[in-house]
């Protein structure tokens, strides 16, 4: 596994000045992850953050003020996927190997509940409106609805994409519409379902390889990133009319994006660079050259402003 490449970036001029990478934090008490780490998860109350490995039996704890490993949760298997719901203080974890959700007390770290879902779960979306966690079941072309609140399962929406082992893939929520995306790599589509009525209403038909999803809550716009022969353009469909509006030509290679909603920007990884856009125009604004091979993943802070990088392949 390639040296950890965690790192953060400090964006403090105004568009019109430009950007720049500040500085690259290295893990303060480096640890070995879990084996072919999978998801990371954030828990805005305690300020922990969880690490997951599908081959791994563990779950691990670091405490984000110390950058440090504070412990380790066993849950009996591998782990494809992780949420937190703030509201219910409550940790969602893909047990993928069982077709199981693992649901953990966000403060205890104790186990309160096991679900059952659709065949290999492995991404969620987090409906905090309604109290309900959406799980994409990658194997049954499928996504489970859970009650947050009771831990049970309230709808099954079925079809979501052909399928093959990739769909549905990555989801966002758009809380203005109150809708939830789901990616479906082989149809190249993005499929739209209805939060109150846990339906599909729309299919969102878009360029080969969708990858990565992420809402803007400023101008209620859902940003696809399709990774055709890696040369990744990026989507901005509409989630009131769910059609496509406009489209970014850049090289992307996301799996996961961020969005600075205060400052209308969208940040989308590109193999060794960071390309910022400007979502009141739908235009890249700047590109940031950042010492990370094959840039995919990016989280956004928005208590200190600043982005944080790994690599796609979870060195």
């Amino acid at each position: 596994m390639k040296s950890v490449a965690l790192m953060a970036l400090l964006l403090l001029a105004a568009l019109a000045s430009g950007q720049w990478l500040e500085k690259e934090l290295p893990l303060l008490n480096p640890t070995r992850l879990p084996g072919n780490w999978r998801s990371l998860a954030y828990n805005s109350r305690n300020r922990t953050v969880y690490v997951s490995g599908d081959a791994s039996d563990s779950i691990l704890l670091i405490d984000a003020d110390r950058c440090s490993v504070i412990g380790r949760v066993g849950v009996g298997g591998g782990i494809e996927a992780m949420h937190y719901a703030s509201i219910e203080n409550k940790l969602y974890c893909a047990y993928a190997r069982a077709d199981t959700v693992v649901v953990l007390d966000g403060t205890t770290h104790q186990l309160l509940a096991m679900v059952g879902v659709g065949d290999r779960p492995g991404a969620f979306c987090y409906d905090s409106i309604d109290h309900k966690m959406y799980v994409a079941n990658r194997g049954s072309t499928s996504v489970t609805v859970i009650d947050c609140r009771e831990d049970r399962v309230v709808a099954t929406i079925d079809s979501v994409g052909a399928g093959l082992g990739y769909a549905p893939n990555a989801m966002c929520f758009a809380s203005t519409s109150r809708e939830v995306f789901c990616l479906s790599p082989h149809d190249s589509i993005v499929v739209a379902i209805d939060c109150l009525a846990d339906t599909v209403i729309a299919v969102v038909h878009v360029d080969e390889g969708p990858s990565a999803v992420c809402y803007n809550p400023t101008n209620n716009r859902v940003y696809c990133v399709c990774m055709k022969g890696w040369q990744g353009t990026l989507y901005a469909i509409d989630a009131t009319s769910n059609q496509v509006v406009s489209t970014v030509p850049g090289g992307f290679g996301a799996y996961v994006m961020a969005c600075d909603p205060v400052r209308n920007v969208l940040f989308v990884p590109a193999g060794d660079e960071l390309v910022v856009v400007d979502c009141s125009a739908d235009t890249i604004v700047a590109d940031i050259e950042v010492p990370v091979e094959d840039a995919g993943v990016v989280g956004f802070s928005p208590l200190d402003g600043k982005v944080y990088l790994a690599d796609g392949e979870g060195g």
